[in-house]
């Protein structure tokens, strides 16, 4: 190993490999990075986020629900979002971690993170509001501009309800 200076830390072991690659940084420099809130609301106390530079799914979603609830920029896309708030215990990684890997929760991979589908108009993500389910669910519940009468994807059409739903790219249609 050869010796390198962080101006912080002070003086770091690299392998002459990892050096000659450059971006080598001091471990504490790193750590200390990770410690910054994430939206300035999310605190990572695990520093583990990636294997091999892929994310946990359990960190993609904790850090997109942060980002919906806090990102200035996703509030002037999705206005649905500005008022939207994290439980104080799911502002640490390892809490909403913990919740995310429990099976009762039933969180299987691709699934989304709804918090307004077990209570009707809610603005905070907590475990006890949200619930895992898979996109063809999710987006059902999805607010947009139009005023509807029925859920999205229902109509009626000469008296009878007609359910619409995509699946795999192809429409399909119930009822009529």
């Amino acid at each position: 190993p050869v010796d390198l200076e962080c101006p912080i830390h002070g003086v770091f072991h690299v392998t002459p490999n990892a050096h000659l690659q450059g971006g080598v940084s001091c471990g504490k420099c790193k750590k200390d990075a990770l410690k910054k809130p994430i939206y300035g609301h999310g605190i990572n106390d695990l520093y583990i986020i990636s294997h091999n530079g892929v994310h946990e799914s359990s960190y993609k979603l904790w850090t997109r629900m942060l980002e919906r609830c806090y990102d200035k920029k996703i509030h002037r896309k999705k206005p649905t979002y500005k008022k939207c708030t994290v439980a104080e215990d799911w502002l640490t990684y390892s809490n909403f971690k913990r919740w995310f890997e429990d099976p009762t929760n039933g969180y299987r991979e691709g699934y989304h993170l709804d918090k307004d589908i077990l209570v009707k108009g809610n603005k905070v993500y907590s475990p006890e509001t949200c619930c895992f389910v898979p996109n063809e669910i999710n987006v059902l519940f999805q607010e947009d501009n139009i005023a509807r009468q029925y859920p999205r994807g229902v109509s009626v059409h000469k008296g009878r309800i007609i359910v619409r739903i995509a699946r795999g790219g192809k429409n399909k249609e119930f009822g009529g």
